[in-house]
């Protein structure tokens, strides 16, 4: 508390609050704690590549809560008023969760950036000649490891890299790249969030798709993945002893979205699939295996 005594009659006071920030809430506490561990071994030099951790984290709840928001205030009470004994299809997607998605994936790529930034600032920048060779920052950083590979520092930073390269180059290389600086996640989008909710209360939830990329699907595994490896490779500068593993980085979100294209099918039944148009929408139809997607299906 502080009080304000210089001028009669402007008294005032100020309460600090310790709270949890919103951004925790889907956070793993596990990895949260190792997290917060190796922090502190880096005492006040602490590299902002902790910073990006977070905001990773921050940008992951903004689009899951949006979701979830849209489920429980608008989803399941217009079905129970309007379709209570009915089939039916409800479709959604608002500028807000893609440009999240967007700052996800910016973050995400910032994150590895400030770790690469991070290694290069202390142990020597890379050569020209390996920057022009491999304009990719990722291949660039595991050329770079590979060359000090004699040290065991690097053999294991470039064993952590090599681990998750294929898997985040179709997101954050790709994907990434053209929403930067060719498009938009809206402009990109093939089909928006689309739930099928029947009688029996039970509902199929399909995922949004960018270019190809299951946005929730993607999302999820990169929230895990990413923080993981940071901090995972983090640990290694520090000589960190605890132990830990992927599955520690999860989300506390069970993500229920399915990627129909991973359904696809010449002998299946056509599902039904929408995307917004400036003037409305385009209904098109996916033949998928329906049996197999069927059993994506959750209560409501």
């Amino acid at each position: 508390m502080q009080t304000y005594f210089n001028e009669k009659g402007k008294e005032y006071e100020s309460h600090a609050h310790s709270i949890n920030p919103i951004h925790t809430s889907y956070f793993n506490p596990i990895g949260l704690e190792h997290h917060n561990k190796i922090k502190k071994k880096f005492e006040s030099h602490s590299p902002s590549v902790f910073n990006k951790i977070i905001g990773i984290n921050l940008y992951s709840y903004y689009v899951i809560n949006e979701i979830e928001e849209f489920i429980k205030k608008v989803l399941i009470p217009q079905k129970k008023l309007m379709a209570p004994n009915e089939d039916c299809l409800v479709t959604f997607g608002t500028p807000s969760i893609a440009v999240n998605y967007e700052s996800f994936l910016t973050q995400s790529r910032s994150g590895l950036d400030s770790f690469f930034s991070f290694i290069y600032n202390k142990y020597g920048k890379p050569s020209r000649s390996l920057s022009k060779k491999y304009p990719n920052y990722i291949d660039r950083f595991c050329a770079y490891c590979e060359k000090k590979k004699d040290n065991p520092l690097f053999l294991k930073l470039l064993e952590q890299t090599n681990e998750i390269l294929e898997e985040i180059k179709p997101t954050l290389v790709k994907l990434r790249n053209k929403i930067m600086h060719e498009n938009s996640t809206l402009g990109l989008i093939g089909n928006q969030f689309a739930v099928f909710t029947f009688a029996n209360g039970k509902a199929l939830f399909i995922d949004c798709d960018v270019d190809g990329i299951p946005l929730l699907e993607s999302m999820n595994r990169l929230s895990m993945l990413i923080p993981f490896y940071l901090t995972k490779s983090l640990g290694i500068i520090v000589d960190y002893e605890g132990n830990f593993d992927l599955s520690d980085f999860s989300l506390k979100w069970q993500n229920n979205f399915v990627n129909h294209n991973d359904y696809v099918s010449q002998d299946g039944q056509k599902l039904q699939v929408i995307k917004f148009t400036e003037v409305g929408f385009t209904l098109n139809e996916v033949t998928v295996d329906m049996e197999g997607i069927m059993k994506k299906t959750v209560t409501l």
